[in-house]
């Protein structure tokens, strides 16, 4: 009976107090949890400094001018974005200050000066790359037109990928460029890739343009690949530019001066005004001239036959019968025909006309002759050359020329007498005779000589 009461007692006791907490649970009302972190997924809020263009590296500034940046578009103002610079470039005819740098921003309408010897390079709107050449200005586009870039003065590149394209204008000219390459250097227009349309209509590649009688017209011709090239090697080029090899030049005229020599002969009527053992020295003035295939040569050659063993400063055998130091001096002009002018070697032919003067001082014992003959005389050669080194220096080399000639006097023109001549009334035949003999001489020149090439 008593355990009964026990049982009784503590079930009651539990449902009191069961009873108790649902009460207290009904006064509280329902349980929430912790409230979440609330987080801002709106747009950045970026404060720049005042005259500071690069916003996207000064986040979480408090400053009072704040401007809004979304993630599509994170400078609502964004045109362009230096990338490099070297030397130096300032703003003009703006009210910025800021240094120009690395990952300066373009806005629109805002004009920069790049200096002498310096250059810079940006990333456009349009996703195109472009390099600036010092001295020139940049004016970044108008709002209202987009697509129009502007640089005055100087030199640049624009570079644009597939997909990508932008409008510049190169003083004053617009060029349209999609998925292609343009130089623009010393007012000349080199599009290296890609079509570009410009006001006169679209413009080919690889080749180079200039401004003339408002329109771009072909700078040099199609085969002159070669000075398309070196006009752009007078700049430095980015990595995104496209590699160009080096093509072979287009010479168009060769330049050269240099000695003559070699071996010769002289045939004369009368025997006392030949020449004993002959020799020839002199020295040509030659300039080669592209045609078709060949080149036209012209030259200047002034040359002397002698005695090979004669000093300038002789003096006559008096042991000798007879003694002469004759020689033949000869200065022509010449014109003639190199069978091919882009060949290192190459046959030639040439005929000349020009002046003689045979100098005869021939001496004996019943005469002494101490004259001067001119005459007019004319020369053909045959020959070959070759031309050293061209293909490594570009700008010139060596030329080697070896030629058989032969010379004429065509007509007797005077004969000039000194006041010291004599001659003996024994001497059979007259030793005088056959002044105004037409001579003729032979032989072969060799040519070396420096050349220049353009």
């Amino acid at each position: 009976m008593h355990n009964t009461r026990q049982v009784i007692f503590c079930s009651m006791a539990f449902l009191l107090v069961f009873f108790l907490n649902k009460m207290s649970w009904g006064q509280a009302g329902p349980y929430s949890l912790p409230s979440k972190k609330n987080l801002n997924t709106g747009p950045e809020e970026i404060s720049p400094q005042k005259g500071d263009t690069d916003p996207l590296n000064k986040r979480n500034q408090q400053v009072e001018s704040k401007k809004v940046l979304g993630p599509d578009n994170e400078v609502s103002e964004f045109v362009g974005v230096v990338q490099f610079l070297k030397g130096t470039a300032n703003w003009s005819e703006t009210e910025r200050q800021d240094p120009i740098k690395f990952k300066t921003l373009f806005h629109w309408n805002e004009s920069l000066l790049v200096d002498t010897n310096s250059y810079l390079k940006l990333i456009t709107r349009g996703r195109c790359v472009a390099i600036v050449y010092g001295k020139s200005q940049l004016q970044s586009p108008l709002p209202s037109a987009e697509t129009a870039w502007n640089l005055v003065g100087g030199s640049l590149r624009w570079i644009c990928g597939p997909d990508h394209s932008d409008t510049v204008r190169v003083d004053g000219h617009a060029l349209h460029l999609a998925d292609s390459e343009i130089l623009y250097h010393r007012q000349k227009l080199y599009v290296v890739r890609g079509q570009v349309k410009s006001e006169s209509g679209e413009l080919s590649p690889q080749r180079t343009y200039s401004w003339q009688d408002n329109q771009w017209k072909l700078e040099f011709s199609q085969e002159d690949a070669f000075r398309s090239w070196k006009l752009s090697q007078e700049l430095e080029a980015p990595k995104e530019s496209l590699p160009l090899e080096k093509p072979p030049r287009n010479i168009r005229s060769r330049w050269s001066i240099g000695p003559v020599f070699g071996p010769g002969e002289i045939k004369h009527p009368n025997y006392r005004y030949g020449i004993e053992k002959p020799k020839i020295e002199g020295a040509r003035l030659q300039a080669n001239f592209k045609w078709k295939d060949r080149s036209v040569i012209a030259g200047l050659t002034y040359s002397e036959l002698k005695r090979a063993d004669e000093e300038n400063d002789y003096k006559f055998n008096s042991n000798v019968e007879n003694d002469s130091h004759n020689r033949l001096e000869s200065f022509l002009l010449e014109l003639g025909l190199r069978s091919q002018h882009e060949s290192s070697w190459s046959w030639n032919y040439r005929i000349g006309v020009g002046k003689d003067t045979l100098s005869v001082n021939s001496h004996s014992s019943s005469y002494g002759l101490n004259r001067r003959i001119i005459s007019y005389s004319g020369r053909i050669a045959f020959g070959i050359d070759k031309i050293f080194f061209a293909d490594r220096l570009d700008w010139g080399g060596l030329l080697l020329s070896a030629e058989f000639f032969y010379h004429q006097a065509l007509k007797y023109r005077d004969t000039l007498l000194p006041d010291n001549e004599y001659i003996s009334n024994s001497t059979s035949p007259s030793p005088i005779e056959d002044n105004d003999a037409k001579y003729k001489a032979w032989g072969i020149l060799i040519y070396l000589a420096p050349m220049l090439q353009f």
